[in-house]
């Protein structure tokens, strides 16, 4: 038998595990920032590379292409402690600091390759300083931002600062003695594309002349192809390469990555590379075109998963807004229309189940708790509870269809202890019918109207948001209008209008 444990108890277990790990993990950050260090190597009468690490790469990670390099190139690897330990974040302030790098090594001009969430700085800097730059290398790069989570900048940086906070929680509140540390959960790169605005990267790759080499790994969980494409088309005399996935910087295996730059180097030495300028004409004209945002491409990878992931828990909230968001972002080509639907479906089921159990376990007590009791009280848990006595699982049918009927009426299930079997096969057949049907009517009313939300003035999320909340609210009184109550309170409404009957 399991013995019972207090909350003091707990806590105490808890406070003991967490301040050996956080001690634990404290020393390997200090031992990991004392050992870290930019990688040199090759003669110094060779062309300079400067090699960027993408954030949170180590740049150790970097050292089997700094030596397969070195016996044409000097290698200069420049390590990501600027990233993961100040907050200076910025493309541009990480741009002054690598002008400071270049003047140190006395270095007029470099050929740059850039991996990862350093792809913006070397955009950035690019542009900004075309003469220190040779040519440009993208790996796995981050830039526009059309491509990334919701593709809009507000909601992206929203999304960016909510990921960095469930980071935090999961390195600083779980008991795990360095095991999260080290990797994704570290959120360095989520730091440093939320730390910056990537509106301005497009202009910037229009001002870029030199040459340029994109490469990016078919799959890439973190950057879709499609980023890596609509760099190709703003950079005419880009060429771009697709290549298999690989364990190493950006997702490409080193020797592939190295086999990859080598020729393009060896013609940017000789001079052979394509510039702007003898760029082919119909990618010039390409590149000149206003960017189609009709053919945005949905999410994919890890930018799918995360944005599938909160659709799935705004049905702890609201339903009908879940279903409603996730057919706006469908319409809008963020997500797939289907894995939306499905994501809503499982947030929804998964939410009914809860408000059973809720009032199965804690009963008539769940409606003088907080935060309950401001959602619930106890005279809706008794009109809930006489309706169900009478009308039985019908009513838990109905009340799907029902604006503010669901949560008293499920919790209700749950105090009389009604069959949680038939009570959850039910749910899921009637939440198969609701779902598609409410995010597809969504879906197709965005549609229609997103070149008209697209053409208001100001930031495109405030009209897509606003449209969210009206085709919610929308959707609520419509269904309203199918019970007596709501048809009641709307007739009432028009008779006190005046000249109202």
């Amino acid at each position: 038998m399991i013995p019972r444990l207090s909350g003091r108890t707990l806590l105490a277990i808890y406070l003991t595990l967490l301040v050996p790990s956080s001690l634990v993990r404290w020393e390997r950050e200090r031992s990991a920032r004392a050992s870290d260090a930019g990688i040199f190597t090759g003669s110094r009468n060779a062309t300079p590379v400067l090699l960027l690490a993408s954030a949170g790469e180590p740049a150790e990670r970097y050292r089997g292409i700094a030596e397969a390099l070195a016996d044409s190139y000097q290698v200069l690897v420049q390590d990501d402690a600027q990233a993961r330990n100040d907050v200076a974040l910025t493309f541009a302030h990480q741009g002054e600091d690598i002008t400071a790098t270049l003047d140190q090594m006395t270095w007029p001009g470099v050929d740059l390759v850039a991996v990862g969430t350093s792809g913006g700085t070397a955009i950035a800097l690019a542009a900004a300083a075309p003469g220190r730059i040779r040519s440009l290398t993208l790996v796995s790069a981050s830039g526009v931002e059309e491509f990334d989570l919701l593709g809009e900048h507000h909601l992206n940086l929203a999304l960016r600062h909510a990921e960095l906070g469930a980071f935090w929680a999961a390195r600083n509140l779980i008991p795990h003695f360095g095991a999260f540390d080290g990797g994704s959960l570290d959120g360095d790169a989520a730091r440093v594309l939320a730390a910056n605005d990537r509106r301005p990267v497009r202009a910037a790759l229009g001002r870029w002349n030199g040459p340029t080499l994109i490469l990016q790994p078919r799959g890439d969980p973190t950057r879709p192809v499609a980023t890596a494409t609509e760099h190709a088309r703003l950079v005419p005399q880009a060429e771009l390469r697709l290549l298999g996935r690989g364990d190493g910087p950006g997702g490409i295996a080193p020797e592939v990555l190295t086999g990859a730059l080598r020729p393009f180097l060896a013609s940017v030495r000789a001079q052979t590379a394509t510039t702007r300028e003898t760029a082919a004409h119909a990618r010039i004209i390409a590149a000149a075109a206003p960017f189609d945002a009709r053919g945005l491409a949905s999410a994919q990878g890890v930018s799918l998963f995360v944005v599938l992931a909160l659709l799935a828990l705004i049905p702890l909230l609201s339903e009908d807004l879940a279903c409603v968001a996730a057919g706006v972002l469908a319409a809008r080509g963020s997500i797939p229309l289907v894995p939306g639907i499905i994501a809503v479906y499982a947030g929804i089921v998964f939410g009914d189940q809860v408000l059973y159990l809720l009032g199965r376990s804690l009963g008539r007590a769940i409606v003088t708790r907080r935060p309950m009791r401001w959602l619930l009280t106890p005279e809706d848990l008794d009109r809930a509870t006489e309706w169900f006595g009478r009308k039985g699982m019908g009513v838990v049918l109905t009340s799907r269809f029902l604006p503010g009927t669901r949560f008293p009426v499920y919790v209700a299930a749950g105090v009389l202890r009604a069959g949680f079997v038939r009570y959850a096969l039910w749910l899921m057949v009637i939440g198969a019918i609701w779902t598609p049907a409410l995010v597809g009517a969504s879906y197709l009313a965005a549609r229609s109207g997103r070149d008209l939300i697209e053409s208001m003035p100001g930031a495109t999320w405030v009209w897509a948001v606003l449209g969210v909340v009206g085709l919610a609210a929308l959707g609520r009184w419509t269904t309203t209008l199918f019970t007596p109550e709501g048809r009641a309170r709307v007739a009432a409404f028009w008779q006190r209008r005046p000249g109202g009957t």
